[in-house]
């Protein structure tokens, strides 16, 4: 896979796929920075810390039985098992998954104006280290 465009995006949410709803996702990484400057330093120094990542995507809204509402409501406030792939097909080299447990820290069931698409956010933060693969 080289340059692609982003419109087929893979969520497993909880051990459910909810790739079919999903508008729009985002997965940061990065580490924590530390300061270990010193007296006598005219310049801040800096150091790598732990790793950190986050989640946050956004869907089309499902009150259904056993569809989105009840997998995203029912985990918020607690872990949630994590895949995300660039598409959704086999995982390889052009297409690793990342892996993780997450911390559901929010989630929106109804927002938009009138004559909007009904919509959902979700956001999550680190709850495990997340694993990419290519396998």
């Amino acid at each position: 896979m080289a340059i692609y465009t982003h419109n087929d995006v893979y969520l497993s949410f909880g051990g459910t796929e909810i790739s079919d709803h999903v508008t729009s996702l985002t997965l940061n990484t990065g580490i924590e920075t530390l300061d270990k400057t010193a007296m006598g330093s005219s310049t801040r120094i800096n150091r790598a810390g732990l790793g950190t990542w986050s989640l946050e995507f956004e869907c089309l809204n499902d009150f259904a039985a056993s569809e989105l509402d009840a997998i995203i409501d029912g985990l918020t406030g607690n872990e949630a098992a994590i895949e995300v792939r660039p598409v959704n097909t086999t995982v390889g080299a052009t297409n690793p998954k990342w892996t993780g447990t997450a911390l559901v820290t929010s989630y929106g069931p109804i927002a938009g104006a009138v004559g909007d698409q009904a919509k959902v956010s979700c956001s999550c933060v680190a709850a495990s280290a997340l694993t990419r693969a290519e396998s």
